[in-house]
């Protein structure tokens, strides 16, 4: 992979990680207290919180690595298989020099029953002109799933990262159950069904924003209907007695724009755009087993509110 493309990957989930973006509306004044749900926080949360999102972000350092791999861009990180256990580990520079640390074992990723991807201090470090921009995760992303029926998963993630040319340090936790379900045809051959309806609870957290507690509801992700967005469900974040409620119009209102719209304690506060990472579409680890009926949220999430 080469130094523009990572770099553009990098500069992705610095956006939906540090929440940097355009004024988004709502009240910006600081509150140390807890999450401040205003405009900007609903932005970065629209990425970081829904349930699909949640899993994409467990998936994120796993597809660039496999991305590395896949491109011939030499042994960096390195990979070993046993069996139904896959190990990449770092301590290396790769041929961009992108330089990779930690380690990532990832277990029955392929199996249908379910499995394991587990990160100890997994992750790079791109060399951009005005610094060095980090991303590394620690923590567990695991899945299950009974014949054809439902994949549940569970997410118990941090991400570190720093941006070398703002200087600006961040932390994402994740503590997050999901499941999904599918139906309809395969109209895009990928041998999993098109409609992906996402279900999911728990709390996430971000240094620059703070804690909430998250619920998807019912988020319809079809990407042969509307690729820059879901279809229709909602996301409900509640922090410091406030609530938010995004909400998913894709079937309606199919918006290269990635729009979304949102309520804060019941009252309309418009619509939330933002920009669309679709920088490319990472290989997968494998193309079978549970994680196959999720993978296709990993080519979509850049564009999802």
């Amino acid at each position: 992979m080469d130094g523009e493309r990572i770099g553009a990957w990098l500069l992705c989930a610095w956006l939906v990680a540090a929440g940097c973006g355009p004024d988004r509306g709502g009240d910006d004044d600081d509150d140390d207290s807890g999450a401040r749900l205003d405009g900007d926080a609903v932005f970065a949360l629209a990425l970081l919180a829904s349930a699909p999102n949640v899993f994409a972000q467990g998936m994120t350092a796993l597809s660039m690595a496999r991305i590395e791999q896949d491109d011939g861009a030499g042994d960096c990180p390195t990979l070993e298989e046993n069996g139904d256990r896959m190990v990449l580990e770092g301590g290396c520079e790769d041929e961009d020099g992108n330089e990779w640390q930690g380690r990532m074992t990832a277990v029955g990723i392929e199996s249908e029953a379910g499995g394991t991807i587990t990160y100890e201090g997994f992750g790079f470090a791109s060399l951009e002109e005005c610094g060095r921009d980090v991303l590394v995760y620690d923590g567990t992303l695991a899945g299950e799933r009974s014949g054809d029926g439902p994949v549940e998963f569970e997410a118990d993630l941090r991400l570190e990262g720093e941006n070398g040319c703002t200087g600006m340090e961040m932390t994402a936790d994740w503590d997050y159950s999901g499941v999904l379900e599918q139906s309809g045809d395969d109209a895009d051959h990928d041998g999993e069904p098109d409609v992906g309806r996402w279900n999911g609870t728990g709390s996430v957290s971000h240094s620059e924003i703070g804690e909430v507690e998250a619920l998807t509801t019912d988020e319809v992700v079809d990407g042969t209907a509307c690729s820059t967005e879901a279809a229709s469900g909602t996301t409900e974040l509640r922090a410091g007695g406030q609530v938010a409620i995004i909400t998913y119009d894709g079937a309606t209102d199919c918006d290269p724009g990635s729009t979304v719209t949102w309520t804060l304690d019941g009252v309309d506060q418009g619509e939330v755009s933002g920009v669309q990472c679709s920088i490319g579409q990472p290989a997968a680890p494998g193309r079978s087993g549970w994680l196959a009926a999720l993978w296709p949220v990993v080519l979509l999430v850049r564009k999802l509110r």
